[in-house]
């Protein structure tokens, strides 16, 4: 949903008091609800929701376009077709009659974005205990004047983080985001564009917009809502305003904030212990008849289509495809010429080992060959594990990075989201299967 940030951990537990940060900055992020069926989208003007039918099965997105500026700021005025488009996805079952009323309550009685995912969050999590924390708020900002006014003028994130950056990279750690001279957007109504500085001036991009450092500090002290720190700055104002234990994000987030600690300690401001969230997979009926009756384990369902397909294969051909034992007899052959080319001129042993080299590869193409033909043998079967892994991964990606709560929702209500809280452990690490 639009807003919803990464669960935090505040107190660590299960009890009351979960937190959500309502954060708007990953526009890709909630320009597209995923579905598995036509698309709809949500237009720059009202009148229309687009519908376009495509292929049964494929996936295919609610698409959410927008003005400039803050998208918590985003007006729902235009959402309303679109919100009917959704809601025919969601069919007359029980479970999608009240999604449907839920999305027409958070999107259709409230005037933006942030307010609307507010709704809809506490409507689906509310009897589990929510605090959503709005940051676009004066009060808020207010708390951060000094830190955006020290960061602005001296420009102190982009050289701590670059430093952190390359100090990860040299470990092999490869940097998720890159810092600008200037990590905060101006913001003022439907505007929200970078801060540059030009010799002695701060300048908006884009606009006319130009302050003095004297000016610069001005506004940011009568109005520190206007100032919007970007994904460098932005977690170190949540844990000014918000203080945390403990960070809970995705893997790419965690690796990103490892950029940061540097910058948090000149800030003065607490680290948060860092920890990997819960990620899961739902296992549906068929996919799991799909399973046992192709005779694979759990664990086989992380390889690759072609792994998969590969081992179904080796497993059921009635003729031997893989040449392992060719192969190591004719290197043992090889060796044996290469120690009498040795023997006779030892230039001769290069030249040996580049006739075995070009042997073998005849020989794994002959392998790919023999596989490429017992694929046509078993064409059913090896559709099936093709379909299989497409519903299990879609876009070839997890199922949480790729599909709106819709699907699981239609099919098993609010037990879906009461089974994840259920079979969660946020300090365990595992990975976790959902048997539907």
């Amino acid at each position: 949903a639009p807003g919803q940030g990464p669960g935090r951990a505040d107190r660590g537990g299960r009890g009351p008091g979960r937190g959500s940060w309502a954060a708007g900055h990953d526009g890709a992020g909630l320009r597209f609800l995923c579905l598995f069926q036509p698309q709809a989208v949500w237009p720059r003007r009202p009148g229309c929701a687009l519908w376009q039918a495509r292929s049964p099965g494929a996936i295919t997105s609610l698409a959410i376009w927008w003005r400039d500026g803050a998208t918590g700021r985003l007006s729902t005025k235009t959402v309303a077709a679109a919100v009917q488009a959704y809601k025919g996805y969601l069919g007359i079952s029980k479970n999608g009659k009240k999604l449907g009323k839920l999305i027409e309550k958070a999107y259709l009685e409230n005037d933006n974005l942030a307010d609307a995912t507010r709704v809809l969050v506490n409507s689906l999590f509310e009897q589990y205990g929510l605090v959503i924390i709005n940051a676009d708020d004066a009060n808020l900002k207010a708390q951060f004047t000094d830190i955006i006014k020290s960061d602005i003028i001296q420009q102190n994130s982009a050289r701590l983080t670059e430093q952190t950056s390359n100090a990860l990279e040299e470990n092999g750690y490869k940097s998720q985001v890159n810092g600008r001279d200037i990590n905060f957007f101006y913001l003022k109504d439907n505007l929200r564009e970078r801060i540059i500085k030009e010799d002695n001036l701060y300048v908006v991009n884009h606009t006319d917009l130009k302050f003095t450092e004297q000016e610069l500090v001005a506004e940011i002290d009568s109005n520190p809502e206007r100032f919007s720190p970007n994904v460098i700055m932005r977690p170190l104002y949540q844990e000014v305003i918000l203080p945390n234990i403990a960070y809970i994000g995705g893997g790419a987030e965690v690796s990103y904030w490892m950029q940061l600690k540097a910058n948090f300690d000149f800030y003065k401001v607490n680290f948060p212990v860092l920890l990997l969230r819960n990620s899961a997979l739902v296992v549906d009926k068929r996919s799991l008849e799909n399973l046992y009756k192709l005779k694979f384990n759990f664990e086989d369902i992380f390889l690759s289509t072609q792994a998969l397909q590969e081992k179904w294969i080796t497993t059921n051909s009635d003729a031997n495809i893989h040449l392992t034992d060719e192969k190591a007899n004719i290197k043992a052959v090889f060796d044996k010429i290469k120690l009498n080319a040795f023997k006779i001129d030892k230039t001769l042993e290069v030249s040996s080992e580049a006739v075995l080299a070009k042997t073998e590869k005849l020989l794994n193409n002959l392998e790919k060959k023999f596989f490429r033909a017992e694929k046509r043998n078993h064409e059913v079967s090896l559709t099936q594990i093709e379909n299989f892994k497409k519903r299990l991964f879609p876009n070839g990606t997890l199922q949480e990075r790729v599909l709106n709560l819709a699907p699981m929702y239609v099919n098993y209500g609010d037990d879906f989201i009461s089974s994840l809280i259920e079979n969660f452990e946020p300090l365990g690490g595992d990975f976790t299967l959902i048997l539907a």
